[in-house]
């Protein structure tokens, strides 16, 4: 049994009880007022999804709806895609501005290009999420 609640912002809280927790335990942790979906499997939803994208997930809270009740904030995917993104080259960008650097020190022209354009690719890299429909595009997104 896993419990779902909502948090602020629309984001969702997971619980794993430990063994020996009951669904009454779980519920009685959940905030007064905020709704809360118990589930059984997390269904067609991956843990990769879940590791990669959790603050994307959206829940359906609402007891008569027991099909379908998971969907993905895309939008909330791509941003999280662009964060990573702009975390991943932060180290790139340093090693690169310092051939950058050298290339021009040296007066070589075509090393200034090519680390002109190297800098310019990360700087577009987290652009590429805008284009992704699907998780699997977004987390296959690499610099």
């Amino acid at each position: 049994m896993i419990l779902l609640h909502e948090l602020e912002n629309n984001r969702v809280a997971i619980m794993n009880p430990a063994e020996g927790v009951s669904a009454e335990d779980m519920i009685a942790e959940v905030p007064t007022g905020s709704k809360y979906r118990l589930i059984t499997n997390w269904g067609s939803i991956s843990t990769q999804d879940l590791d990669d994208f959790q603050v994307a997930l959206r829940v359906n809270y609402n007891p008569a709806v027991t099909e379908n009740y998971f969907s993905w904030d895309i939008d909330a995917a791509k941003e999280i895609t662009k964060e990573r993104l702009r975390n991943e080259r932060i180290p790139l960008f340093e090693a690169n501005d310092i051939a950058l650097r050298d290339a021009i020190l040296a007066n070589n022209a075509g090393d200034i290009a090519t680390f002109t354009t190297e800098r310019d690719r990360l700087r577009d890299a987290p652009l590429l999420a805008d284009s992704a429909t699907t998780l699997e595009e977004l987390r296959n997104i690499t610099l």
